[in-house]
């Protein structure tokens, strides 16, 4: 298996926070179907997927839990992963009613991103191919960013405290909790952590060598701290998550 994230050029920062390709190739000497988790997620993804029984587009939701799949050899998945902080239309997503969901897109969405998978294509994904088909997307379907919202979560991906990062805001904690919640779909907490654990995995990957360090660097006060808060969100070991990641190839490009 093969999982590649690739960051978006400097046009669409403010809009993707990455892309990403998933590949499970027919040859995998692993017992199908496996039984794939990965961690919590704050951001929504518009998903092209290739699979043995399955050929289409899917919308996958902000997740305030792990989310789980059936994976199967040959299969294809490309995302692109919006900030938390778009807005799209209400006849497209309303971001609270897609949270922990995948759910189906209208079929003129589909249109713009099915061919990402097709057959002659598949070798040759590349960030540039997928904004190539995002910007056709978006000359059609209006898309925007929440300010207020966008802000806070730049500040909670630093690590900031929520109370001190809504702490100058000029609107009531109830009016921010609000809004907050009805642009990403989750909390400021939920988003808060949701962010760290996955800044500190990628971490892991990068830097293989330096966990005990990254561990303190995400303010857990040990290694103790972070195995049993891992536990919790994710209801298995991380050892046992640990291990299974290692079957998996993984790859981040900067853009």
């Amino acid at each position: 298996m093969e999982y590649k994230e690739y960051s978006p050029s400097k046009n669409f920062r403010d809009l993707v926070h990455s892309y990403w390709v998933f590949r499970v190739f027919k040859n995998e000497t692993l017992t199908f179907p496996i039984k794939h988790e990965t961690l919590p997620d704050s951001c929504l993804s518009i998903v092209a997927i290739d699979q043995p029984y399955f050929r289409g587009v899917r919308a996958l939701g902000p997740h305030s839990k792990k989310f789980q799949i059936d994976l199967h050899p040959g299969s294809l998945y490309v995302g692109i992963r919006f900030h938390a902080w778009i807005e799209f239309e209400t006849s497209l997503f309303v971001k609270p009613d897609t949270v922990n969901q995948t759910l189906e897109i209208p079929s003129a969405l589909e249109a713009y991103f099915a061919s990402l998978t097709e057959p002659e294509q598949q070798e040759n994904i590349s960030a540039r191919l997928i904004e190539k088909k995002l910007s056709a997307f978006l000359r059609d379907i209006p898309i925007q960013e929440n300010n207020l919202v966008k802000y806070i979560c730049m500040h909670l991906d630093n690590d900031q405290p929520v109370g001190e990062t809504i702490a100058s805001i000029p609107s009531s904690v109830r009016v921010i909790q609000k809004k907050f919640k009805e642009v990403t779909g989750i909390t400021m907490r939920q988003y808060a952590i949701n962010s760290r654990l996955r800044r500190l995995w990628v971490d892991f990957i990068r830097y293989p060598d330096e966990k005990r360090e990254l561990i303190y660097r995400y303010n857990y006060y040990d290694q103790s701290h972070f195995i049993n808060d891992f536990k919790k969100k994710m209801k298995r070991p991380y050892t046992d998550f640990k291990d299974y990641m290692n079957s998996v190839e993984v790859s981040f490009s900067e853009n």
